[in-house]
């Protein structure tokens, strides 16, 4: 949400909804029809989850490359790079016109929504780790400059100008890391209509001067996700017991166990 902060700052507006990466949101996001779609989490190639001692027997090393998505109870879903253009040709009517994947290793991944028919596709290089510091950097300027520039630009130039951003702030070594991948080989990207990307105003957005520039629009997922709740609670209460010495918590990567330790502080 450090993005979306960011951007409250620009002269414009932008709708957008936010959910967890499960198979049934993406489908229901996609059939939107959104300008763009934002994925931020874990990524693997082959080589890095064969090393991962939590990951070791339970992905498909036929599959290729993957995200780490989520099933509706919380549990790991790879999302295999093999997986990418059946989905979308079975889900998907309108394709987007961008995607930015903040999740390290996604390479082959994006290349294979690239494949399926999304245009240009920002993601990391395959043997790559990304700093979460360098993502935020560069999705505040990427976004920043295809929404709210006062002339319009390309999506090539937003990402050049996201690139830089990060080489000026960070290191040149986290700037390499990005690449983008389109499907208008050696011509130059088109310039994008101005007005393709203003926000219309319509039920979810009422002309004012309450108007947020950055308007959430609620989910319409009918799937129930399995809060972790339950899960905060129980490591709570073992913290407070006067025998509790010791408390493991594992899964599988990017299920959330640094963030629920977050909110767990809290509460001592």
């Amino acid at each position: 949400m450090e993005i979306v902060s960011g951007l409250q700052e620009k002269d414009g507006a932008l709708k957008f909804r936010y959910c967890h990466a499960t198979d049934a949101n993406l489908r229901e996001s996609l059939n939107d029809q959104p300008l763009g779609v934002h994925f931020s989490m874990h990524g693997f190639s082959q080589k890095a989850a064969k090393k991962a001692n939590d990951l070791t027997g339970v992905f498909d090393q036929k599959e290729g490359d993957f995200l780490l998505f989520e099933n509706e109870n919380g549990t790991a879903n790879f999302f295999y790079q093999k997986k990418v253009e059946e989905f979308m040709k079975k889900f998907v009517v309108k394709k987007p016109d961008f995607l930015v994947i903040n999740a390290c290793m996604s390479e082959k991944v994006g290349e294979a929504f690239r494949d399926a028919g999304i245009g240009h596709v920002v993601c990391v290089k395959a043997d790559c780790y990304q700093d979460d510091q360098a993502a935020i950097i560069f999705s505040r300027i990427f976004y920043g400059e295809l929404f709210y520039s006062k002339n319009p630009v390309t999506f090539c130039q937003a990402f050049a100008k996201a690139k830089d951003a990060v080489l000026a702030k960070l290191k040149k070594t986290e700037a390499e890391k990005l690449v983008i991948k389109h499907n208008h080989g050696t011509e130059p990207c088109s310039p994008r209509d101005k007005n393709e990307y203003k926000l219309q105003l319509g039920p979810m957005c009422q002309k004012g001067k309450n108007l947020h520039h950055i308007m959430s629009v609620p989910e319409q997922v009918t799937v129930n996700y399995m809060p972790r709740n339950g899960v905060l609670f129980e490591i709570i209460n073992g913290i407070m017991q006067s025998d509790s010495f010791f408390i493991q918590v594992y899964s599988s990567p990017g299920m959330g166990k640094s963030t629920m330790l977050k909110a767990i502080s809290k509460h001592f």
